[in-house]
């Protein structure tokens, strides 16, 4: 009896051998090449956010014309909306049983949409804003060839957007990723935030090349919150797993 019992119970000395690694070298791995890939990838995603930030004509800039502030909040806002509809689609794909097979054409797909969105760019700066006794609507549809500008520069939304798709592939396949080495879901969801949050930053400072203390503060502050929280999670493994060699010891001498 107690031979069969002793069979079913791990060695000790295996666990406390085991328990430096219990994630196993596969998961370092993957959190290393991952994050060099993402450095570069998700550099079309910055570059598109401060493009529809910055997009006005320099008429719009200069001009206090209360018509003219609300066309630009309506250009930045569809700008957000569409960001956020590519990001919920790769989130959507890189959750689903293949979402591994799109991480890397996700990327060029990202590249490729910002380059479509930066040829046509220069063909709306150009843009001859009305005068400001003119309504929002007559801003847009004044005329043909205002109305072929505003479609224009929508396509450059839309598309441009796309840049955004390939955080939310990257994203969704972590988070599976993660919880198959043991993670909990929560965990998971904050660690694939954490990894996507920290390559996106350093990638803008050495690819980009701008120094923004913001974005130097927030890599550093990422990479310390994916350190505690792998800490943590291996912490409570290994309580979780010496407690039932205790229960299962218990068992034994009872």
């Amino acid at each position: 009896m107690n031979q069969n019992s002793n069979s079913s119970v791990v060695p000790e000395a295996n666990l406390s051998q085991n328990q430096s690694i219990i994630l196993g070298k596969k998961f370092y791995i993957l959190l290393g090449i991952t994050f060099l890939i993402l450095i570069v990838a998700l550099t079309p995603a910055y570059t598109y956010l401060i493009f529809a930030l910055t997009l006005t004509t320099p008429q719009l800039q200069h001009h206090s014309g209360y018509p003219h502030i609300l066309v630009d909040l309506f250009w930045k806002g569809f700008s957000l909306l569409t960001a956020i509809y590519w990001l919920y689609l790769g989130i959507k794909i890189g959750l689903s049983r293949r979402g591994g097979l799109w991480v890397i054409p996700s990327a060029f797909l990202s590249y490729f949409l910002l380059i479509l969105m930066v040829q046509f760019i220069g063909r709306l700066s150009a843009i001859v804003i009305p005068s400001s006794s003119d309504s929002v609507i007559s801003l847009f549809f004044q005329d043909g060839g205002k109305f072929v500008r505003f479609l224009s520069r929508s396509f450059i939304y839309l598309w441009g957007g796309g840049s955004v798709f390939n955080m939310g592939v990257v994203g969704g396949w972590l988070t599976k990723r993660y919880q198959k080495f043991g993670f909990e879901p929560k965990e998971s969801n904050i660690l694939a935030f954490l990894m996507i949050l920290s390559s996106f930053s350093w990638g803008v400072v050495f690819f980009l090349k701008w120094l923004l203390p913001v974005m130097i503060l927030t890599g550093i502050l990422s990479l310390v919150g994916i350190f505690k929280l792998i800490q943590t999670s291996v912490k409570k493994r290994q309580r979780l797993i010496q407690a039932y060699l205790n229960s299962e010891s218990q068992k034994i001498l009872e």
